[in-house]
């Protein structure tokens, strides 16, 4: 692929249609038409052309691509079209060399990282860089290449661990993921692989990327289609830049160093991600174009088993082109590129001085004639041989040859609104109508009833040809079939209605530069679910289409009613009591009154929701069900509420999707008894189609009266049994919580759970205990932490510790009431079984300090005891397990570091678990001690020791200790 101009080289870096849009200024005539188009010279000098397409137009046509995918067509059949007669063959991954030519060819240099090295491609010696220095690079000098290291702002040579500071290379720089490559301008660039300085003269080295094919296309598909394209179009473009690229490979000359290149003289390629001067970063890679990589992996087309060299331009114009060797990159009409195609028609513009300047011999130019088409397409198809007449400086007259590319390159579009010409196939429209898009509104999802089945959209067009239109017969017309029935349209033959003319409003006519608007009424009541992609055309009468192609994708779906439950409020709270509402659902009901509340849901669907119509706030679970709440301004027993509103929105006539929609009702106490609690669920729906699912809100309604101020019921139930423990010190405790359903609060700290039957005293009571028949205080507020008082409907919590320490093992039975004194108690009785299970306190001794020890006659000397603990009790580090003299008598190596002068200490570590608190049954506890020589005489002395559970009883272990004094 040729080398597109400067100005437009610049475009495709930041436009994502990059090699497709080379035009060839020499392609050798195939079966040229005759033909004797003559322009001459107008008087302001300025010839206006229309055309089709962008680019050379042979093999795949990535605008049309997309028009097919859009149309259902999958990438298999997109590539089949495009490259008739080939295969689709998949390829084992393999890495490919890719020569960055944007680089300035003085050095190759990069950033350093951990992990980053050299490598001599020339005999294959890794040498692994130091990671402090900010860059590393290649230099190169008659000599060879250099490797140098950026410090501060000094580059200085490296000398490599074999002291070799030259080389012939190529020198590879590897190891890191990714590697940053640093740029003249001041730009980096990450990519994948590795990167290669390339010797080519004694002044020059080339940067090559060394990557495999697949992470190599990562950075080419998104440069050259768009990442918004359909899934399949990128599919399509995947295997073409696949089946190129493999091309370019097995075909690069024999000792090159590079198999492609990175600019549109090959395909453009980016790498993963460009940071700028500034530190501004933008990522090349998208995971659009990156999934329809994976989803395509190693597939290429072939011809006879090798890859095709698959050439593609960004649109074709509405006809495919040939090349003059590969029967596979054919002439062919193609109906997709009017599909999606914004360069399936243009206009432009190119001066008299344009055409001069290009071709100076010309003199002063005054006719241009089109004397041969290529024969394909509307026109005649791109233009082949242009004549070029004009009278020279002594008035002599001048003609000179020229082909359709020539003209283009007198002024190649450069994007945007720029008025350049955009490939060969053009011709003159002095004398034609013509249009150009000013603007178009974007189609929302059309949903099938009850949704928004209908829509009218906007089209602003200018008058960029020669001719007036007339405003009569003025419409828009569907492009394929041409003039066809639109089913979208209500099955009109002109969809496109002229609405008015916008720069001389009431005018019968349209003329040249004015801007004419014109709506389409779409109607999906009666079309099937899917995407839809109708485009549309000017047209005057049955005459034919003028003007640009106007695409537009139209959704059609099935509605979709769904819900989200986003709030619930009610009366606002005075003081500490909360509000009737709780934001967890419960609600605080008088028994004789009623509670306003307000139910916020959001449109989680993508139908809107009418206010004041259809959609209500049901009785649910089960739906329909009759609340015991409701009242007399309820649309129905069933039916709380209306929709009345859209949050944040004043005066909504709909709840939009995403939009929260307000249901506001009340709740009655209808005089059920104070205490009666029940569970009430509402549900949006649209009364006559369907309950609207996911928007259900709960709620919780406790019926209070302040005459009964004493009612509760079980929010968390005791567990049926638990167990503990008769050793010393061994407790348990049990959360209870109750909801209060009286009409009174329940200050922290002054309601009790107590025994029943009244004055009972429990034998497991605790210490905590405020007395032998009340096991526990009122703790805390669980529905508010922190606030001093259980409000009704609110759940309090009460911890109640049991206690073991030398109970009989056994099972008991003990129960609780609330109560607000020793004689009112109030709500369930609650029990639970309470295993008292038999501690056992027994170890195994496993090691005790050697016989060797010496302990100073005036000093003393560390020993250590270590026991496993083979009980079920957990034996406390530092606490009351310790080891003593069994006899009871006073040792003679008594330390003024033991606990008295028979107990030398409590257990030291765990040396199972290092710094464990306890020692678990089966771990080993060490009782670490110092043993005084006390100024006794030189001998062999031995004492005994025993571990016990001080104040409990002993472990059933005892332990020598030998030493010697000295």
């Amino acid at each position: 692929m040729r080398r597109v101009t400067s100005v437009l080289a610049a475009l495709l870096l930041a436009l994502p249609v990059t090699s497709a849009v080379v035009v060839a200024t020499g392609v050798p005539a195939a079966a040229e038409i005759s033909v004797d188009e003559v322009a001459v010279r107008p008087a302001d000098g300025v010839f206006k052309l229309e055309g089709h397409g962008w680019g050379h137009g042979r093999g795949l046509n990535q605008w049309g691509s997309q028009g097919a995918a859009r149309a259902g067509k999958a990438y298999t059949e997109i590539l089949a079209a495009y490259y008739p007669g080939t295969e689709l063959t998949t390829l084992a991954d393999a890495p490919i060399r890719a020569l960055l030519e944007y680089d300035d060819e003085v050095d190759v240099q990069v950033r350093s990282a951990t992990g980053l090295a050299a490598r001599d491609l020339a005999t294959g010696t890794v040498y692994v860089l130091p990671s402090a220095p900010s860059r590393w690079r290649i230099t190169v000098d008659p000599v060879g290449l250099h490797l140098e290291h950026l410090t501060a702002s000094t580059w200085t040579r490296w000398t490599a661990t074999d002291m070799k500071t030259t080389w012939a290379g190529p020198l590879q720089f590897e190891g890191a993921s990714p590697i940053r490559v640093y740029f003249a301008d001041g730009s980096a660039r990450d990519f994948r692989g590795t990167i290669r300085g390339v010797r080519t003269s004694s002044t020059a080295l080339q940067t090559v990327n060394s990557v495999g094919l697949e992470d190599y296309l990562r950075g080419v598909v998104p440069r050259e289609s768009p990442a918004s394209f359909h899934a399949e179009a990128l599919k399509a473009q995947s295997v073409a830049a696949r089946s190129y690229s493999a091309y370019k490979r097995a075909h690069v000359p024999s000792g090159s160093q590079a198999d492609i290149c990175s600019t549109t003289q090959c395909q453009v390629y980016g790498g993963m991600r460009i940071v700028a001067a500034n530190g501004t970063t933008t990522e090349l890679e998208a995971a659009s174009t990156s999934a329809a990589i994976d989803a395509t992996r190693g597939q290429v087309r072939t011809v006879d088993g090798a890859p095709i060299f698959a050439e593609f331009s960004a649109s074709n114009g509405g006809h495919s082109t040939a090349h003059a060797v590969f029967t596979y990159l054919a002439a062919n009409p193609d109906p997709w590129d009017a599909l999606a195609s914004p360069h399936h028609y243009w206009t432009a513009t190119v001066t008299a001085a344009e055409i001069e300047a290009k071709y100076p011999s010309v003199g002063r130019l005054a006719r241009v004639r089109v004397l041969t088409r290529d024969g394909n397409g509307e026109w005649g198809g791109r233009v082949r041989r242009v004549v070029l007449e004009g009278t020279s400086s002594s008035g002599a007259a001048t003609s000179v040859e020229s082909t359709g590319g020539g003209i283009y390159s007198a002024n190649p579009w450069a994007g945007g609104s720029d008025t350049g010409i955009r490939g060969s196939w053009w011709r003159f429209r002095s004398t034609t109508y013509d249009a150009g898009i000013v603007s178009q509104s974007a189609v929302p999802t059309l949903v099938r009833p009850p949704g928004v089945a209908t829509k009218t959209v906007t089209v602003v067009l200018e008058n960029r040809g020669g001719l007036a239109w007339p405003v009569a017969d003025l419409h828009l017309a569907l492009t394929l079939p041409p003039g066809s029935a639109d089913p979208l349209v209500d099955g009109s033959t002109r969809p496109g209605v002229f609405a008015r003319n916008i720069t001389r409003p009431g005018a019968s006519e349209v003329s040249p530069n004015e801007h004419a608007e014109f709506t389409i009424a779409f109607d999906a009541s009666d079309a099937q679910v899917g995407t839809v992609a109708p485009s549309y055309r000017l047209r005057i009468g049955s005459g034919a289409l003028f003007g640009p192609n106007i695409a537009f994708t139209v959704v059609v779906a099935d509605p979709v009613l769904s819900a989200l439950r986003t709030a619930i409020s009610g009366t606002p709270a005075s003081g500490e009591a909360p509000p009737p509402v709780a934001s967890n659902g419960t609600v605080v009901l008088p028994r004789s009154g009623a509670v306003a509340l307000t139910v916020k849901v959001r449109n989680t669907g993508n139908v809107a929701w009418p206010v004041g119509g259809p959609v209500k706030l049901g009785g649910s679970g089960p739906r329909n069900r009759t609340s015991p709440s409701a009242g007399a301004e309820w649309p129905h027993p069933t039916r709380a509420a209306v929709l009345s509103g859209a949050d944040g929105v004043a005066n909504a006539r709909t709840v939009e999707p995403g939009q929260v929609g307000l249901f506001s009702f009340t709740l009655h106490g209808n005089d059920h008894p104070a205490g009666y609690a029940t569970r009430e669920v509402f549900e949006p729906l649209w009364e006559g189609v369907r309950w609207i699912g996911g928007g259900a809100v709960i709620l919780y309604v406790v019926r209070v009266d302040p005459s009964v101020p004493r009612l509760a019921e079980t929010a968390a139930p005791m567990p049926g049994e638990v167990s503990v423990g008769n050793h010393p010190g061994a407790s348990t405790t049990v959360a209870v919580r109750m909801r209060n359903l009286g009409g009174a609060a329940w200050p922290v700290g002054g309601e009790a759970l107590v025994t029943t039957p009244a004055g009972r005293t429990s034998p497991l009571r605790a210490p905590s205990w405020p007395a032998a028949d009340r096991a526990a205080v009122l703790g805390r507020n669980v529905s508010r932490p922190g606030v001093s008082a259980v409000h009704p409907g609110e759940v309090g919590e009460w911890l109640l510790t049991f206690s073991g320490a030398k109970q009989k093992p056994a099972t008991y039975v003990e129960t609780f009431q609330l109560a607000s004194s020793s004689t009112s108690r109030y709500g369930p009785v609650l029990a639970t079984n309470v295993v008292v299970r038999g501690s056992i306190l027994s170890g195994t001794l496993r090691r005790v300090v050697s016989s060797a020890l010496v302990v100073p006659a005036g000093g003393s000397a560390t020993a250590y005891v270590d026991v496993t603990n083979t009980g079920n009790v957990d034996w406390p580090v530092a606490g009351m397990t310790r080891l003593a003299v069994p006899s009871g008598t006073t040792s003679a190596s008594r330390d003024g570091s033991w606990l008295a002068p028979t107990r030398p200490t409590a257990i030291s570590a765990n040396l199972t678990r290092a710094g464990a608190a306890e020692v678990r049954p089966g771990e080993t506890a060490r009782f670490e001690f110092r043993l005084a020589g006390n100024g006794r005489a030189s001998a062999r002395y031995t004492e005994k020791f025993a571990a016990l559970w001080e104040g409990w009883r002993w472990l059933g272990i005892s332990a020598t200790v030998s030493y010697t004094v000295r």
